[in-house]
């Protein structure tokens, strides 16, 4: 969860900074300068809601009883987790695929 909560925030080193960063690229490279001043004043609205549930998860009390996970979603979860990271560190891995 956190791991998907800095991406969507588009901390680097993860897939969603690649996003943010090629669409920030792109208003500044058609001239629209608004856009991108709007979009970076967004996202640092969103960037404090992001750190606000990470907050919530980790030092807030909450259930005592441990989450039971089967072991497929535990891969599939950590799957999700190397793709989010390798993509953020060598965005351009999948370029040739498409």
């Amino acid at each position: 969860m956190t791991v998907s909560m800095l991406s969507l925030a588009g901390i680097p080193l993860t897939a969603g900074f690649w996003g943010k960063f090629y669409m920030f690229s792109t208003a500044v490279e058609r001239g629209q300068i608004w856009l991108l001043v709007v979009a970076v004043l967004m996202s640092a609205v969103g960037i404090y809601y992001y750190f606000r549930v990470i907050i919530a998860m980790y030092f807030r009390d909450g259930a005592t009883e441990p989450i039971r996970v089967a072991p497929f979603f535990q891969y599939i979860l950590l799957g999700a987790i190397i793709i989010t990271i390798g993509l953020g560190i060598a965005p351009g891995l999948l370029q040739g695929l498409f």
